[in-house]
């Protein structure tokens, strides 16, 4: 007659306890990568906020001059939106309007413009 071991309770309960060691070390390994893409992602976008200072209809760039004193030309393309209550297109806006640019780091392109108009300085 062959002698067969039962399992012994114990044994069963290591593991389970080392699968779920297994799996709980895979899922935060997960979370932890899908939380290094979003720092990347968010690391990309600057903001930039200042006075309009010159408008390039033509190359579709915008001067600001900004709080700091420094000066940054930023392009606008087709993809830009603009958010604001008074101005209609991005043609309608004038040097000393007060904008707020959210835009790709390297590419110096806008993605979404809001203008304040509470902050303008150009004539209403």
């Amino acid at each position: 007659m062959l002698y067969m071991k039962k399992p012994i309770k114990k044994q069963i309960g290591a593991s389970l306890f080392n699968l779920f060691g297994k799996f709980a070390l895979l899922a935060s390994l997960f979370i932890f990568s899908a939380a290094l893409i979003h720092a990347e992602e968010k690391e990309k976008l600057q903001k930039h906020r200042g006075h309009i200072t010159a408008i390039d209809a033509g190359a579709k760039t915008v001067t600001l001059d900004k709080k700091d004193g420094s000066v940054k030309k930023l392009k606008w393309n087709d993809k830009t939106e603009l958010k604001s209550t008074k101005v209609k297109a991005i043609g309608d806006l004038k040097p000393g309007m007060w904008l707020r640019c959210i835009m790709v780091d390297k590419s110096d392109v806008i993605l979404r413009i809001r203008h304040e108009d509470e902050l303008d300085k150009a004539e209403k």
